[in-house]
């Protein structure tokens, strides 16, 4: 099990530099990005970093969201509800009501398959998984996981009320975090 609260994650402009993110974990090969997690603070109209050869899900966890603006199409970035794209896709962000915060999980699908949800309550949040705090506390075993704070859940025994982005990336690729 290893927990990291929010002040622990190491901050670092956007690729575009359009911004700022807070790189939860990574798993990268001396020549390519396996899977990262990062939080980004979007305070105004962007352009989404890309990512080639990538996938991407990002799930707005505070704000009121997003309206994405792709080639041919208007999308809603609505909050708490993963949305799953290309890494390469060009999208331009515009704020629906003000400053969001977006959890962003960015991974080879090549190589692996990721599951994103939200969940309410720790019922069902099984061993491997990574869980990020949106609202409330999550307790496992023992030690608190606050606001913003993100657990990789082994066996354990968890409790606590709150509303969580539960995520799944096959072993060994959980297992290795920056």
């Amino acid at each position: 099990m290893t927990i990291l609260q929010r002040t622990e994650y190491k901050t670092m402009p956007w690729p575009n530099g359009g911004g700022v993110a807070h790189e939860i974990a990574k798993l990268e090969t001396a020549d390519r990005t396996l899977w990262r997690l990062s939080l980004a603070d979007v305070v105004g109209e962007c352009a989404f970093s890309e990512f080639k050869g990538l996938s991407r899900c990002t799930t707005a966890v505070s704000g009121a969201g997003m309206r994405l603006q792709c080639e041919h199409e208007q999308l809603v970035l609505e909050p708490l509800s993963p949305m799953t794209s290309c890494g390469e896709l060009k999208l331009r962000g515009t704020l629906i009501d003000g400053p969001v915060e977006n959890l962003n999980l960015v991974y080879d699908a090549n190589l692996m398959t990721a599951d994103v949800r939200i969940q309410t309550g720790v019922n069902g949040i099984d061993p491997g998984r990574i869980v990020f705090v949106v609202d409330g506390e999550l307790m496992v075993d023992g030690r608190t996981v606050t606001r913003h704070g993100t657990a990789w859940v082994s066996e354990h025994d968890l409790s606590g009320s709150g509303v969580y982005v539960v995520m799944y990336l096959p072993w060994p690729f959980a297992r290795q975090q920056s």
